[in-house]
């Protein structure tokens, strides 16, 4: 039986910058996605996630799950920061991600590259 997959955008470690894509079945919850992308409980406690431009509260991770055709990212952030500098920073990231996407869908990049 196949299941659907849902896209991710990660930068699963505080300690890195570098942004990895991950697929993941359809019908899993945020915490679930979370610790598939990140075992290590200590690194998941600090985090912003963002189903498409709607930041998900850390109190719903274990109740919501994203349904396919959404994008889903993720930002592991160093303990202690946050606020909303950080989220419209995420937020910035999200928007360059969807408009990297619908782009290179509409082969934008490609007219113009």
């Amino acid at each position: 039986m196949s299941r659907e997959l849902i896209p991710v955008s990660a930068v699963a470690s505080p300690f890195s910058l570098r942004r990895a894509d991950y697929m993941v079945p359809a019908g899993l919850t945020v915490s679930e996605i979370i610790e598939v992308i990140q075992p290590d409980p200590l690194l998941r406690e600090h985090g912003v996630v963002f189903i498409g431009e709607t930041m998900i509260a850390r109190d719903w991770w274990g109740h919501v799950r994203p349904k396919p055709g959404h994008i889903i990212s993720l930002r592991l952030l160093p303990g202690g920061a946050g606020g909303w500098r950080i989220a419209a920073m995420v937020a910035i990231a999200v928007a360059a991600v969807v408009v990297s996407a619908v782009c290179k869908r509409m082969d934008v990049i490609g007219q113009f590259g």
